[in-house]
């Protein structure tokens, strides 16, 4: 089921699910998600912008829309550890591919980690 994240207190919560969830599946998708996470909530203005998560029923989130200045991006991670950025859809080909070691590479710049 998706549903969209409209408060700071849903976001936060989300989040720590996920890390949660992360930590039984791919443990380095929860480090991952904690240093993506705090710097793209510090660009995210919720009056403009918009997330939203897909939830499976009784299950923990597979993806994450963002909305941030109009353009709409999606993250996933799999079991090995990779947290992937696609634009769009969830079905596009990855723009990025995140893990602990990817930090440090030009990234888009909403995200803030270029």
């Amino acid at each position: 089921m998706r549903r969209r994240l409209r408060t700071t207190a849903e976001i936060d919560d989300f989040i720590d699910r996920t890390k949660q969830q992360a930590e039984i599946h791919a443990p380095e998708v929860a480090r991952t998600i904690a240093r993506l996470s705090s710097t793209w909530r510090a660009r995210l203005d919720l009056s403009r912008d918009r997330v939203d998560v897909y939830e499976p029923r009784g299950g923990a989130a597979a993806a994450c829309w963002l909305r941030i200045d109009g353009q709409r991006y999606v993250l996933s991670f799999d079991a090995t550890g990779v947290i992937y950025l696609r634009a769009g859809s969830i079905r596009s080909r990855p723009l990025r591919q995140f893990s602990d070691s990817s930090f440090g590479r030009p990234t888009p710049r909403w995200m803030g980690l270029d």
